[in-house]
């Protein structure tokens, strides 16, 4: 008989330890995984989004301004010439430090993308095991989507000064090559 009692007893435990285990388990509510996968589709796109930018043409971009800074402070002494010293070289000067900083930034933000990421996914095994009340998800989601938005504009404004650069280096480089 004690093997049959310890055989009941083993089993009640294991029953009850289940339906604890699986009462704390739930899953995203329909509206929730349509965010979360909404917020894990944005966080790919503006990754490929930056994965387009040709670093490798930048910096070629970057250290060609920075020769003809140098070969024009060595070379130009024409200073009459106030409507290039005064509007387009300060207009130069600022692409060559934009474009020099817009690496750095990419970086920058495709370390907070896959931070992210990191985040969504672990949201997603804690609600799997329980480890998050149902209601404070929408509060991580909440957050999360806050953060993201901030990711995309912070990527429109460098998108933007990417291009402002690149329309001031290709409009200026000519008149920068002339003086030197």
């Amino acid at each position: 008989m004690p093997s049959v009692r310890r055989f009941l007893w083993s089993l009640l435990l294991a029953t009850i330890s289940a339906m604890a285990w699986t009462s704390c388990q739930f899953t995203f509510t329909e509206e929730q995984s349509a965010r979360h996968i909404e917020l894990d589709s944005t966080l790919y796109f503006l990754e490929g989004s930056i994965e387009t930018v040709p670093i490798d043409s930048l910096q070629w971009i970057v250290g060609r301004m920075g020769t003809s800074l140098e070969a024009l402070r060595a070379a130009y002494t024409d200073t009459t010439d106030t409507l290039f010293l005064v509007e387009v070289l300060p207009l130069y000067q600022r692409s060559h430090q934009e474009l020099q900083q817009l690496p750095a930034q990419l970086g920058q933000l495709n370390e907070q993308i896959d931070y992210s990421k990191r985040q969504l996914s672990g949201l997603q095994a804690d609600v799997g095991q329980g480890k998050i009340k149902p209601a404070e998800v929408d509060e991580f989601l909440d957050a999360e989507e806050a953060h993201i938005q901030e990711m995309l504009e912070r990527a429109d404004t460098l998108r933007y000064i990417l291009e402002v650069a690149l329309r001031r280096y290709y409009h200026i480089q000519p008149q920068v090559e002339e003086r030197i």
